[in-house]
């Protein structure tokens, strides 16, 4: 988009990457007064992963990623993105003292997609949002763009005690790490098959193949498992992290997400002090062994809302909030 015209003050640009850091402090001010308001502990905040998460939705969708600024201070910042036939809203924050001024309005109305936007292959687009359960304002302003509450989405997080938890891969079933798969020059064969085999998974699961996201998780360090059985068949897909973060995990059968889940804990050498993991309310295989190895839900859960299904979260457990 070009730079809004100024309402009230205020005016509505496309964000460079030189202002993703303020975008980042917006976004820990934001938080931080929600969890101060409900006298929750307030967390520690690394920037450096949040802008790099910043920088990578504004690579991908610019003319998505909008910021509202007054008196030549950043005071908003609203970002979505387009995969497939899906829009997604990946955040929307306001500085406390700015807010209650439809801030937020208008930021939506910005980034949200025209009546005639549809995807490449003509197909109208799907709205989608995660959402703090707790954010009775928020949940309104996306119910009247059709995106109601649909689904929870659950936060745990903790050590894993009882690993037997969670079931062994199925006989037959092999694991073999992305960077197996890609090994080579970043425009060989192998980076080509791991795309065709992650989207295709991805359009089974989801209905989009998502390339560029799974660029920036394997680039932030998360590693990639794909899934296939004794002929060759892919099955799913799971990331891992040193530091205990699981996820994205997708899976053709959802029965066989609690194993995924079991070979991901596994992969982590030494065992961190605590995993974490987001499972949606439709996937209670995934649920009951975590909880089942000692894993707890740590937080109020999301609300998943859209207008028409994003996926099948019986057998995809997102990354977080901000990419599915």
């Amino acid at each position: 988009m070009g730079e809004a015209s100024a309402v009230d003050g205020t005016r509505f640009r496309a964000a460079t990457e030189e202002d993703l850091p303020a975008c980042a402090e917006i976004h820990r001010a934001s938080i931080e007064d929600v969890l101060v308001a409900r006298g929750q502990p307030v967390v520690t905040w690394q920037t450096a992963p949040l802008v790099e998460l910043l920088s990578h939705l504004r690579t991908t969708d610019p003319e998505r990623f909008v910021i509202a600024e007054r008196d030549e201070r950043i005071v908003g910042f609203a970002s979505a993105w387009v995969r497939g036939d899906a829009w997604f809203l990946a955040m929307l924050f306001v500085l406390p003292a700015d807010q209650g001024r439809g801030l937020g309005t208008r930021l939506l109305e910005t980034v949200l997609p025209h009546s005639d936007d549809v995807a490449a292959d003509g197909r109208p687009l799907r709205l989608g949002v995660a959402t703090d359960s707790g954010q009775p304002v928020s949940n309104a302003l996306y119910a009247r763009h059709g995106m109601v509450p649909r689904m929870p989405a659950f936060i745990l997080k903790g050590p894993v005690i009882h690993p037997d938890a969670f079931p062994r891969l199925p006989d037959g079933v092999t694991a073999t790490s992305f960077a197996a798969i890609a090994a080579g020059p970043p425009d060989g064969p192998g980076h080509r098959r791991l795309v065709d085999v992650t989207g295709a998974i991805d359009r089974e699961v989801i209905g989009y193949a998502h390339p560029d996201d799974h660029r920036y998780l394997r680039v932030t360090a998360r590693r990639g498992h794909l899934y296939t059985d004794r002929d060759g068949v892919m099955l799913g897909y799971g990331y891992e992290r040193g530091d205990g973060r699981m996820g994205p995990v997708a899976a053709v059968d959802g029965a066989l997400v609690p194993a995924i889940l079991g070979h991901l804990v596994a992969s982590v050498a030494p065992p961190p002090r605590d995993f974490t993991l987001v499972v949606p309310g439709a996937c209670g295989p995934a649920m009951t062994c975590a909880l089942h190895a000692g894993m707890r839900i740590v937080e109020p859960p999301t609300l998943l809302c859209w207008d028409r299904p994003l996926a099948d979260f019986s057998r995809y457990l997102p990354i977080g909030n901000a990419l599915l």
